[in-house]
C-alpha cells in the first residue's frame, strides 16, 4: 500500500488517458496502491479547450472508462481539468 503503480500500468494508463478523445495534454498523473488490487489516479488534464462544460464531464467520463479497461485495478480516478500555462511546472 502507499506504493505508487507499476511501470507497465503507468504506461497504460497515461497512454489510455492520452488518447482519450478531448484530451490534448495530461500535466501530471499520479498513482497509489490502496490495497493489492485497488489503484487511486489523481491527473490533472487538459481537455480541448472549446469543448462546452457537459462534453467535458463526458470527455472525463469516457477517460476513465478507457483507463479502467486497460488497468481494472484503477478503482478511484480523479481527473481534473485544467488549461496550458506557459511555465507551467508539474508538481514533484
Amino acid at each position: 500500500m502507499g506504493e505508487t503503480a507499476g511501470p507497465d500500468d503507468l504506461r497504460a494508463l497515461d497512454s489510455a488517458l492520452r488518447g482519450s478523445r478531448h484530451v490534448t495534454d495530461v500535466i501530471y498523473m499520479h498513482t497509489e496502491h490502496l490495497g493489492p488490487d485497488v489503484i487511486l489516479v489523481a491527473a490533472k488534464v487538459i481537455f480541448d479547450p472549446a469543448l462546452p462544460a457537459a462534453e467535458v464531464s463526458r470527455a472525463i467520463d469516457d477517460a476513465e472508462a478507457r483507463m479502467r479497461a486497460v488497468v481494472p485495478a484503477a478503482k478511484y480516478i480523479f481527473l481534473e481539468p485544467d488549461m496550458a500555462r506557459p511555465g507551467q511546472v508539474p508538481p514533484a
